[in-house]
């Protein structure tokens, strides 16, 4: 995660979340919260697969903001730029 000077109160951040032997997961993971204006923001990844067919496998992306406090209804707004890099080792098959 990048750090901003204005810490959790701050309007936009830029942060990474890493996830090695994408091809073993099994269940959806979240990232570490990175807070903007004092919510906890993470990255949720999520492998899907086709039930009857498990060779059909697809990773699901989600950007999620969950305050863990009930303040009721409120909207969020937000612009987000996923990108995603593949790194292989070299003893990848």
């Amino acid at each position: 995660m990048e750090d901003d000077e204005e810490g959790a109160a701050r309007s936009e951040a830029t942060f990474r979340f890493t996830v090695d032997n994408v091809s073993r997961l099994r269940e959806q993971i979240l990232s570490p919260p990175c807070y903007v204006r004092n919510l906890p923001w993470r990255i949720m990844i999520m492998p899907r697969s086709d039930q009857m067919a498990r060779q059909n496998m697809s990773l699901g992306f989600f950007l999620q903001c969950k305050h863990g406090a009930d303040v009721g209804v409120f909207i969020l707004h937000s612009f987000v730029k996923f990108g995603h890099w593949l790194r292989f080792s070299k003893n990848w098959k």
